[in-house]
């Protein structure tokens, strides 16, 4: 991954990725996380595992899905679930 897209998907796993349960009601085990980058020229996925306090480690990424989100410009509903489905049956 780019740097931009490094931090972007750290973001990401910081502001959703932790802290979402209370440790009181978290279930035993790691947590996981996917981060979906819909971008211009194309769509990808990252699974992160999320072991004890903030230790996160990439533990899939799939291959880069086109089109990306700009030519779903003339018809943006189909950007919908159906356009990252591919990505989310690997």
């Amino acid at each position: 991954m780019t740097a931009p897209r490094v931090l972007l998907a750290t973001l990401l796993v910081l502001a959703f990725g932790l802290g979402g349960i209370p440790a009181a009601t978290a279930a035993p085990g790691p947590s996981y996380i996917a981060v979906i980058d819909a971008g211009s020229s194309g769509t990808r996925l990252a699974l992160f595992e999320q072991g004890t306090g903030v230790s996160v480690t990439q533990i899939f990424r799939a291959p880069k899905k086109t089109p990306g989100l700009s030519s779903f410009a003339p018809n943006a509903s189909a950007a919908g679930p159906d356009a990252v489905r591919p990505l989310l049956d690997q």
